[in-house]
């Protein structure tokens, strides 16, 4: 079950959201047209797709390509709360901030492949401090705030290939 949602727009899509979830749960998620990175806290995951059947630990994270996914989130007690970070990666919305040049980074790299589970590694539980510290104080999230936020990401992924777990 759902407990609480926080979100944050840009330009009216939901790019971050913050949800608590109550376990055990199963969340149907459908990427029609996007990317999404999910960090989840508290409990391992399991993640099912047509493509994808992996198991994300608690701390770690998954860079997910579009398609439909099944997230079963189950904890050794019933009732455990469990912390699901997303941040949706839409093409048309990365175009509008990266409409003037792509980083040299982004050029040489191109991701075909399935879903990535990201290792629990410092770089990632930084940048998801800081996150936390904007759903304290949402009256300072704008439109340039979160396309920082985003650009941060994406220059995260990209540099550090040690990441991504094998």
């Amino acid at each position: 079950m759902i407990i609480e949602r926080k979100t944050f727009a840009y330009r009216g899509k939901v790019i971050i959201e913050k949800v608590l979830i109550s376990a055990p749960y199963r969340y149907e998620a459908i990427f029609h047209n996007e990317g999404c990175f999910i960090q989840i806290r508290g409990a391992g995951t399991k993640l099912l797709s047509v493509e994808d059947n992996l198991l994300i630990e608690n701390q770690e994270a998954v860079l997910m390509k579009c398609g439909n996914y099944f997230l079963d989130f189950v904890t050794k007690i019933a009732g455990d709360t469990i912390e699901v970070l997303a941040i949706h990666l839409y093409p048309d919305i990365l175009k509008q901030i990266y409409s003037t040049e792509l980083p040299a980074l982004i050029e040489k790299r191109a991701y075909v492949g399935k879903s990535a589970v990201i290792a629990n590694e410092s770089v990632i539980s930084r940048y998801i401090e800081s996150l936390e510290f904007y759903f304290q104080n949402p009256a300072l999230v704008n439109d340039d705030l979160l396309e920082l936020k985003i650009k941060e990401l994406v220059l995260l992924l990209v540099q550090t290939k040690k990441l991504f777990r094998k």
